[in-house]
């Protein structure tokens, strides 16, 4: 057998142990965002996030008050990502990773709760409660049972992909909840770094900022 051989049934059988168990899922998810607000003792609804995934490369659309819109697109085996965003207009894509996902503080346990507690759009969901290993925080969330949670990352070692989760936040906990998704193949061009953005590091970008310009 070739070496070249030996390489591919290598990664063949390192990308089936980690993904054989979900379906090959392309398509558009839905996120409802809603924050708790504790002082006014209500719920704040905040724009939809957009999920969209060649189930090779995620991208990720959220608005926020102070930066605006942000892209997130994540190679998932190459673990290297890109935010895209714009300041002054000017237009930056930040090379990040997701090293930090796999410290000790950010590990958790699993436990299920309800098997097949609902469907949305015809795909199945769990519930699980999941308790961070650094402190034995118990958070419950709910996820799609058959597709990869490297889509989202949210939740390190998560049996699926997340679709009711909680973030915790100075300003309040955020529920992300999914109410819709949908199978269909997105664009090549949403998984690319527009040709207008300016690609650094987030060293460099974070140095951009606290040096004062000439």
């Amino acid at each position: 057998m070739s070496k070249f051989s030996s390489v591919c049934i290598f990664f063949f059988l390192v990308n089936f142990a980690v993904y054989g168990q979900y379906q090959n899922f392309q398509g558009k998810i839905t996120y409802k965002v809603i924050v708790d607000d504790s002082i006014k003792k209500s719920e704040v609804m905040l724009p939809d996030m957009w999920v969209f995934t060649n189930d090779t490369i995620s991208r990720v659309e959220v608005m926020t008050n102070a930066l605006g819109k942000q892209v997130t697109i994540k190679h998932m085996s190459l673990n290297k990502s890109y935010l895209l965003l714009t300041l002054a207009d000017k237009n930056f894509a930040i090379q990040t990773s997701n090293d930090s996902l796999e410290k000790p503080s950010a590990s958790y346990s699993y436990k299920r709760l309800r098997k097949c507690s609902k469907r949305i759009n015809g795909f199945k969901t769990d519930v699980y409660l999941a308790t961070r290993k650094s402190d034995n925080k118990q958070f419950t969330i709910t996820v799609f049972k058959e597709i990869r949670p490297e889509i989202l990352d949210v939740y390190k070692g998560a049996p699926g992909l997340p679709a009711e989760y909680i973030i915790e936040t100075s300003d309040g906990p955020i529920t992300y909840r999914a109410n819709a998704i949908k199978e269909e193949l997105p664009s090549k061009d949403l998984f690319g770094i527009p040709s207008n953005y300016k690609r650094l590091s987030m060293t460099e970008f974070l140095n951009m900022l606290t040096t004062p310009e000439n």
